[in-house]
């Protein structure tokens, strides 16, 4: 091994590391109560050195997000391909979703807060606009992203945000064109419904988990409930 590739090795198995440490702390305390100082001592490194590997602690952030998103992702594609018919795609990214919560409670955290307004993605790129080009124009521009501070965390992160909601689309298509969906559903409008629904069940509140709770409902029989629902929706009779 050369000189050069050995301090090759030591970077990357210290970036490694700081991505660790700011795991285990945004996993254990919310975000406003984390600092780089945190993430400096826990690495035994000081702070200038964590600032050569991330420009912020907002890029440290995006970073772990990122990896919950690429498990994310796979289970959803791996169910995904490993079903036949459009019926049995969607709700195999269905149940991928859901087991990704109940696996991944934490990452599921994060990337939920990532997206809640506080890092002001939804304000820099229009995702709208970046829909349309992926599905009408069959290309995707993020290049507006590239002057955030965690350009290309959130690049990928969008990539992958919207290639689950492709994947749920075509499900619907295929469904639709195969007979098992009804013809008259519009498969953009069913995606995002679909999309709405699974994300919005784990983000529900505690005030409306009490209320059905005191209904004897618990959340993996909304869960199920819900999909029936769904599925007089889309299923033809």
């Amino acid at each position: 091994m050369t000189r050069a590739e050995r301090r090759e090795r030591e970077r990357e198995q210290r970036r490694n590391d700081i991505i660790e440490a700011a795991e285990r702390f945004f996993f254990s305390k919310k975000y406003d109560n984390v600092s780089m100082d945190d993430i400096a001592e826990a690495t035994e490194l000081n702070k200038a050195t964590l600032y050569l590997y991330f420009k912020n602690k907002d890029s440290l952030y995006a970073t772990v997000v990122l990896r919950g998103a690429r498990i994310l992702n796979n289970m959803v594609m791996s169910g995904v391909e490993e079903s036949r018919t459009g019926v049995n795609k969607l709700w195999a990214i269905w149940y991928a979703y859901f087991d990704f919560a109940k696996q991944y409670p934490e990452y599921l955290r994060l990337y939920n807060f990532f997206f809640s307004g506080r890092f002001d993605v939804e304000n820099t790129m229009d995702l709208g606009k970046v829909i349309h080009a992926h599905f009408v124009q069959g290309l995707m521009d993020l290049g507006e992203l590239a002057n955030l501070a965690y350009g290309e965390q959130v690049r990928e992160l969008m990539e992958l945000k919207v290639a689950m909601f492709t994947a749920v689309k075509c499900a619907i298509a295929s469904g639709i064109e195969e007979g098992g969906f009804r013809s008259d559903i519009d498969p953009t409008e069913a995606a995002a419904l679909f999309m709405l629904l699974m994300e919005g069940i784990p983000k529900m509140g505690a005030e409306i988990k009490g209320e059905l709770g005191r209904g004897g409902v618990d959340i993996q029989r909304f869960q199920k409930d819900t999909q029936k629902a769904l599925g007089s929706i889309l299923i033809v009779d």
